[in-house]
């Protein structure tokens, strides 16, 4: 009911079968997100474990886990699949986390940014309009191109009078930091400066040739 998610707010969980926000809402449950998985071709799936809120999936992200999806699979067997290689292994991680005090709200929010400033070091690439046409030619990272053991740190300072309050703008620093971060990382291993992104591995080696 509508008032427990209120007086419950960010303290109920909920785990699904898919990597949210894919195959995921109204009549997605069961077999059936495993069929539309297949029905679209994706060659990857997972789970993920959310906070529960007003809508169907729709609540923040605890934790996410990708599968492989085979040639041969059936909705049955990729199901299992998922459960032992994803939904067993991260419901269990997310009760610890926030039985520890580990997971907030913003969390999530500062995770996505991140990795979206990864990406953009790179492998993001959207110059080329005729090459680049869709999101997975232009190198969006996939879950399994980010860290999993990304710690965050936070440091609380004194609100300012007018704003932004709460989680507001939360992510707008951690997006804009790996990638002058990454750079610098590069020149600290190699001497090579790049000063444009994404810094691809023949970019990379472009300036290894030029030292």
């Amino acid at each position: 009911p509508p008032e427990m998610i209120r007086k419950y707010e960010n303290r109920i969980i909920n785990i699904h079968p898919s990597l949210i926000p894919a195959f995921c809402g109204t009549g997605y449950y069961g077999l059936k997100v495993h069929e539309a998985a297949l029905a679209r071709g994706v060659k990857v799936t997972g789970a993920t474990v959310h906070f529960v809120d007003d809508g169907t999936d729709t609540g923040p992200i605890i934790l996410q886990k990708a599968v492989e999806v085979r040639q041969d699979d059936t909705p049955e067997i990729l199901q299992r699949r998922v459960m032992e290689e994803a939904e067993w292994k991260i419901l269990p991680q997310a009760i610890d986390l926030i039985a520890n005090g580990k997971v907030s709200v913003v969390d999530g929010q500062v995770m996505g940014a991140i990795a979206q400033g990864i990406g953009l070091a790179l492998s993001e690439d959207f110059e080329d309009l005729k090459k680049h046409t869709s999101l997975l030619k232009c190198g969006i990272p996939y879950p399994n191109d980010i860290p999993d053991d990304i710690e965050l740190v936070y440091q609380e300072n004194h609100p300012r009078p007018l704003g932004p309050y709460g989680a507001a703008g939360c992510g707008e620093g951690p997006l804009a930091a790996p990638h002058p971060a990454i750079l610098n990382a590069i020149y600290s291993a190699t001497g090579a400066r790049i000063t444009r992104v994404p810094a691809r591995p023949e970019v990379v080696k472009a300036a290894l040739d030029a030292l």
